[in-house]
């Protein structure tokens, strides 16, 4: 799978051999542009961060948000997370 956050705040998750067509999950992430997209370590949920400040944890299967985490003044840097939730 590939993720791709867009300036709209946008997260679209793409089947990696069929990036052409349709996402197959798509979220209304951010209220301002994303910045960085990471799988977590088991491949079940995407994290998104963005300009809005929050960093977010999206199942993909159910297409719902888990949880998210508000950052400060919007600056932040993404390390590997191994799996684990905050």
């Amino acid at each position: 799978m590939v993720a791709a956050g867009s300036d709209e705040g946008v997260v679209r998750v793409f089947d990696k051999g069929t990036m052409a067509k349709a996402p197959l999950r798509e979220f209304n992430a951010h209220s301002r542009s994303c910045q960085i997209t990471r799988f977590t370590a088991d491949g079940k949920c995407v994290i998104s961060a963005a300009d809005d400040g929050i960093v977010r944890l999206w199942d993909i299967s159910q297409g719902e948000k888990i949880s998210e985490m508000p950052v400060h003044n919007g600056n932040f840097f993404l390390g590997n997370f191994f799996g684990f939730y905050f």
